[in-house]
């Protein structure tokens, strides 16, 4: 069900270490440290997380990391995500603690 693949730029400028919690409902089903500048998370093989469900778009979410500040955005179209039940179009501050739900599957950065 989950798996790590595309590699992207390492972040060289980011002080902080970031880790992204993957649940399942209230399951914790994975835990990564965050050490790329940007994450694409989708049901497609080529993604560096990949959530293989019928609510997950092949490309869904981006993360971006820029020094310390994590951000969001949806990169499909008819991609949802919510953040404390707020549906997010563009792309936002993703504060740790919050938690984002993409599809069935939400995360967390701690």
């Amino acid at each position: 069900m989950l798996k790590k693949k595309r590699e992207t730029k390492l972040n060289p400028m980011n002080k902080e270490k970031f880790k992204l919690k993957i649940f399942d409902r209230k399951t914790l089903l994975k835990e990564v440290e965050l050490i790329l500048n940007e994450i694409i998370i989708g049901s497609d093989e080529d993604c560096n997380i990949r959530l293989n469900h019928p609510t997950i778009y092949p490309k869904h979410v981006k993360i971006t990391i820029d020094r310390d500040t994590i951000y969001i955005e949806p990169i499909s179209i008819g991609a949802f995500l919510f953040i404390l039940d707020k549906k997010i179009e563009n792309k936002t501050i993703f504060d740790k603690g919050n938690r984002v739900k993409i599809g069935n599957f939400s995360i967390e950065i701690t």
